[in-house]
């Protein structure tokens, strides 16, 4: 993957190391997800909520925290938002909104606010996307079929899950895939399927699918481990973010509602 100016620090902490995937102590959130046409026995629920304790470690100082995931969606369209919240350091939003067809997710607008916007604009009809940075456009190109943004990426790995892993089976040398939005275009972000998990968390026990994502072109990339969740819409319960400079955030499911 190119390397993405994302990555510049906030506040102490990495823009990167604050991925969805990076809970961190979010204010209420409302996250729209379409996902794939379930099937009739197992409807995507409109709305849903999951709260984490974060434990998080930045320059050697370790920090904790709380998170808020949830989400609406009317099969549509969704909305999503994320906010991240760490004391004497700041917050982090990210929204990502879009539409739902065919089975797909397809997300029309991402904005990742932290000191500074940032934000991408995905036209499907045109197919191009936009990213800006303080208001200014920045770069423009052509926009691949599936490309996920960094907040609904995580959807479609449960929208993945539902279809791989609905009857109790898949095959664990067959890596997970996903087209991620970056300032260069679209990036394949890939998980290694690392099989059933039992996992503890402080909601209680739950049985997981861990993922891992595989090493990009560049040894700049965050490693993120999810444990995806059967009860929980394979959903992760648990998110481990981790970057090579050292800064950690992990994840831990709390409450679901």
């Amino acid at each position: 993957m190119h390397r993405d100016t994302s990555s510049a620090p906030v506040g102490g902490i990495r823009r990167r190391s604050w991925i969805v995937a990076a809970l961190g102590s979010w204010s209420a959130a409302s996250v729209g997800t379409a996902l794939a046409s379930p099937p009739a026995a197992l409807p995507w629920p409109t709305r849903l909520q999951l709260d984490f304790d974060v434990v998080g470690q930045t320059r050697g100082l370790t920090y904790r925290a709380t998170s808020r995931l949830a989400w609406f969606n009317d099969a549509q369209r969704y909305q999503a938002q994320l906010e991240m919240r760490v004391r004497l350091i700041g917050s982090r939003t990210q929204t990502s909104t879009g539409l739902w067809r065919d089975g797909q997710l397809m997300p029309e607008r991402h904005i990742d606010q932290a000191r500074t916007e940032r934000r991408y604009e995905l036209d499907w009809t045109q197919q191009r996307f936009q990213f800006w940075r303080k208001g200014q456009l920045v770069r423009e190109g052509p926009l691949e079929a599936g490309t996920q943004d960094r907040l609904s990426v995580f959807f479609a790995l449960a929208l993945q899950a539902r279809q791989r892993l609905g009857k109790g089976s898949a095959d664990p040398h067959d890596p997970w895939s996903v087209p991620v939005i970056n300032q260069q275009g679209a990036q394949t972000w890939s998980f290694a399927d690392r099989g059933p998990q039992r996992l503890e968390t402080p909601a209680g026990t739950f049985d997981t699918r861990q993922l891992e994502r595989l090493p990009g072109p560049h040894n700049d990339d965050t490693g993120i481990t999810l444990w995806l969740s059967r009860s929980h819409e394979w959903l992760p319960a648990r998110i481990r973010l981790a970057d090579p400079n050292g800064d950690v955030v992990d994840q831990h499911l709390r409450l679901a509602s």
